[in-house]
């Protein structure tokens, strides 16, 4: 969603529709659309990102594919629990009531919730567009909550347990350690991870100046713990 897909959207954007239906088709015919395109569902990476995609090219102007059945896969991810690892997205038992998935609910906890609430940016302005003023509504501020997982002593993001502490204190807190509530990365590669709301990440950090020393930062960190 970061890479090829918006480059399909510009360059070929009837063969992205078409593809793009191939998904919905598997939504029709299975229930969800994959997390990852292969033969069945695979329960791998974190995010149900066919939302962003969707929702991105639709926004271009990419059409030939099921809008209405895409939408419904859209709400179904971010609303329904499947209890099944390799559908919808992981977390939403609690998550959506919560503000965050706790530490004890899914491995890669935060990851899931970061890759999540940009997800829900994509489907509030789906929903401006089809005119769903409510959904659009309760999405936008789903999208925001990023923050629940931000640390204002440490100015990165991190697991939270169900009780709101965090996974370590901040004297045990290593932002470069591999793993735990982060998916093939640390503490450092999730900086940004709120890309759909770059002024208010910013905000987060003290100010566009303040976070643009933090991405100094990552660049600058020593390698993995």
């Amino acid at each position: 969603y970061r890479a090829v897909w918006p480059l399909f959207s510009l360059l070929i954007p009837s063969r992205a529709g078409q593809m793009l239906d191939g998904f919905v088709n598997a939504y029709k015919e299975g229930g969800w659309i994959p997390r990852w395109s292969g033969p069945g569902y695979i329960d791998i990476m974190v995010g149900s990102h066919s939302d962003i995609v969707l929702a991105d090219a639709y926004l271009k102007g990419v059409r030939g594919f099921d809008v209405a059945a895409a939408y419904e896969s859209m709400l179904k991810n971010a609303l329904v629990y499947s209890g099944d690892g390799a559908l919808g997205r992981k977390g939403n038992a609690r998550s959506i009531f919560h503000g965050y998935i706790p530490l004890e609910d899914v491995e890669e906890s935060a990851a899931w919730f970061l890759e999540d609430r940009v997800n829900d940016f994509g489907i509030a302005r789906v929903a401006d567009a089809l005119g769903d003023s409510a959904h659009a509504e309760y999405f936008r501020q789903r999208a925001r909550a990023y923050v629940n997982l931000f640390s204002t002593s440490k100015r990165l993001f991190r697991g939270r347990h169900a009780d709101g502490s965090f996974r370590t204190s901040d004297a045990q807190f290593h932002p470069d350690e591999w793993g735990y509530e982060f998916t093939e990365g640390a503490a450092w590669h999730y900086v940004a991870a709120a890309s759909h709301d770059p002024f208010g990440m910013a905000e987060l950090y003290g100010g566009a100046a303040a976070f643009a020393d933090r991405l100094e930062d990552v660049l600058a960190a020593p390698r993995g713990y």
